[in-house]
């Protein structure tokens, strides 16, 4: 990627993250008992149990939920997004990070975030367009970037990684050691890199994984550590 490119990225990136930083409003639907009408949300958001939706083009502070899942509609901004279920972004989002525990993270064409994307028990799969300003990671789900831009590393213990469609990994691609290997004989993860995608960094694996990496794949190098 040329650097006059990457550079007007970054500068994109700062500009958003300069929006995320300044919100002072916006219009959330909740489907639970639980929330709380008298208390100004305009900056913060969090509940026990329940749904928080942004709608179409509206904006909004940090989003905790213990219980529950979010949906930013079209358009919509969102600080930093942590929850203990699902997550779903639909085309245009732009949030700061995104942390999901037993929950997968979706997300539509043109999602930009401006940190990390990251779930323990969920999968991840990120559309094109996509751009992280860090890294994406998971401890147990698949990794599925399409037409995504990945800043840092892309990281996972027990999860396939699946890079397609012009994805571009900036960093390192990452397979870390597993608990699991003690058992006996667990299923290997996979990694999979197509014709048209690439890792500009270095592919360490610190456990046994299956490569399905195509002879056109950019890949710089292939570290096995285990």
């Amino acid at each position: 990627m040329a650097g006059t490119e990457i550079k007007s990225k970054a500068v994109h990136f700062l500009s958003l993250s300069f929006l995320l930083s300044s919100l002072t409003g916006c219009i959330i639907k909740v489907d639970t008992d639980d929330w709380d009408w008298d208390v100004d949300h305009h900056q913060h958001h969090d509940a026990e149990n329940g749904d928080i939706e942004v709608r179409e083009g509206e904006q909004t502070g940090d989003i905790e939920l213990v219980n529950g899942g979010v949906v930013l509609n079209e358009g919509s901004i969102a600080g930093n997004v942590e929850v203990n279920g699902t997550v779903k972004l639909y085309a245009d989002a732009q949030v700061e990070s995104i942390n999901a525990t037993n929950g997968s993270i979706r997300g539509k064409e043109n999602l930009q975030v401006i940190h990390d994307v990251g779930t323990v028990n969920g999968t991840i799969r990120l559309d094109e367009g996509t751009e992280v300003g860090t890294g994406v990671s998971s401890i147990n789900g698949t990794i599925r970037l399409q037409g995504t831009q990945v800043s840092q590393n892309v990281t996972t213990v027990n999860g396939d990684i699946r890079l397609l469609d012009n994805t571009h990994v900036l960093g390192d691609v990452i397979f870390e050691r597993s608990d699991r290997s003690r058992w006996g004989n667990p299923s290997k993860p996979v990694l999979e890199i197509d014709s048209t995608s690439s890792v500009a960094g270095t592919i360490h694996l610190h456990r046994d994984v299956q490569l399905r990496i195509d002879d056109k794949a950019k890949v710089n190098k292939i570290a096995q550590h285990n």
